[in-house]
């Protein structure tokens, strides 16, 4: 799994993402099959 952190991309170990994941209710994953703004718009809401 990659992380996108402003304009780096980074390598985010399975044991860091479920710790991320458990912190939240739900997860919304941008597979990156468009430009994400229709994802970010959504995780504005």
């Amino acid at each position: 799994m990659r992380q996108i952190i402003g304009n780096r991309t980074v390598e985010l170990p399975a044991g860091e993402f479920a710790a991320l994941r458990d912190q939240h209710r739900g997860v919304l994953l941008d597979v990156g099959t468009g430009d994400g703004k229709h994802v970010l718009h959504t995780a504005r809401c």
